[in-house]
């Protein structure tokens, strides 16, 4: 067994500070405003998001990573800024274990939405943890929730057959999970970057938006100035 010398190894910048995320406190997760009433939760590797209302908070995506620190990050925002700290809603940016294997963790009266293809998928895998989405819809869908909007998108199979867009126009964010992959990748999807980029591309020209992505490996969907720290991996 050989060992190599350190000192014939090529040098390397060292890994940007921004690229590691924030740091995370004691419970393991942080929470940190996005603009206003919405605001995202990650552990360092995967996110997701939540935007208080007057009608209780809206939850966008429950990934397991995460699990209960999304209540206990709810609860911290909440408690500081004299808001219910109860979910109501729940949406669903697709139907994979990663992104959405907490939503059971989120009972009582919790209205559940994703694209109607999340509902048969989840159908399908019958999986305790990921419960049905009950309300559905097929391309678009808008939300007024406590006085604020949400649309919702769906531009064909990208990362996977029901992956949807969730924009905030008051709140200039743009989420999309797990992006998209190259042409001719081995996937779920059929749509290249270029071709997804420009069905999306109307949505983007309407207003400044902030993206939103949960993948590391690539940030294709990226809409510049992004704010929000691309931490996670899929």
């Amino acid at each position: 067994m050989s060992t190599t010398d350190a000192s014939a190894l090529p040098d390397y910048a060292p890994v940007p500070r921004s690229a590691l995320g924030p740091a995370l406190n004691e419970q393991g997760y942080y929470v940190g405003r996005v603009e206003r009433n919405l605001y995202w939760v990650t552990d360092g590797t995967y996110q997701c998001a939540f935007l208080t209302t007057s009608d209780g908070v809206v939850v966008l995506d429950a990934p397991p990573t995460i699990g209960n620190n999304i209540q206990r990050a709810v609860d911290e925002i909440a408690a500081a800024n004299g808001v219910s700290n109860k979910v109501t809603y729940l949406i669903y940016s697709h139907h994979h274990a990663d992104h959405v294997g907490a939503a059971s963790l989120f009972e009582g009266k919790v209205t559940r939405i994703g694209h109607e293809e999340t509902r048969r998928l989840l159908l399908r895998d019958d999986d305790p943890a990921r419960p049905p989405n009950e309300e559905t819809f097929q391309d678009r869908r808008t939300l007024e929730i406590g006085g604020e909007r949400i649309d919702l998108a769906w531009h064909g199979s990208n990362h996977s057959p029901d992956n949807i867009l969730i924009h905030l126009p008051d709140h200039d964010t743009l989420m999309l999970i797990d992006v998209v992959t190259r042409a001719g990748h081995r996937s779920t999807s059929r749509t290249s970057p270029r071709t997804f980029l420009a069905t999306s591309k109307r949505r983007r020209t309407r207003s400044r938006t902030r993206g939103s992505t949960s993948s590391a490996a690539t940030t294709a969907d990226s809409v510049p100035g992004t704010t929000w720290p691309s931490t996670s991996s899929t």
